[in-house]
């Protein structure tokens, strides 16, 4: 746990790969935004690493909010990633075109925003 010098900012370094830490984390902490800049990049292919990937990227966020308090949580910022996105002419697209997940780094971040749309339109 770090915290800056007015105490109203906290950085939290913690392996949420495990359930069993998110919800020991999310036990005894409780926030208003939570920003989650957790990632690694990793384009192994899955026979691999993939499932760890995976583990590491996307089933943490999901089981995240199975211990977040919901009803104190005001926003939720994720940071995605270029390799959600086909890259055409060396040059990465935009975001209004689809995903393109071509390893399972890029499938679950992509996977990610897609759950995070889905829980913001059915809370």
């Amino acid at each position: 746990k770090y915290n800056n010098k007015n105490n109203s900012i906290y950085y939290f370094k913690i392996d949420f790969s495990k359930e069993d830490n998110i919800n020991k984390f999310f036990k005894k902490h409780s926030f208003d935004y939570i920003f989650n800049l957790g990632f690694y990049v990793d384009h192994s292919l899955y026979s691999t690493k993939g499932y760890k990937i995976i583990n590491d990227h996307l089933l943490s966020t999901i089981h995240q909010f199975k211990f977040i308090n919901k009803k104190k949580l005001k926003r939720y910022i994720y940071v995605g990633s270029a390799d959600e996105y086909e890259y055409k002419n060396k040059h990465s697209s935009n975001e209004i075109e689809r995903e393109v997940s071509r390893t399972p780094y890029s499938f679950s971040k992509s996977s990610s925003i897609h759950f995070l749309k889905m829980l913001h339109l059915s809370f």
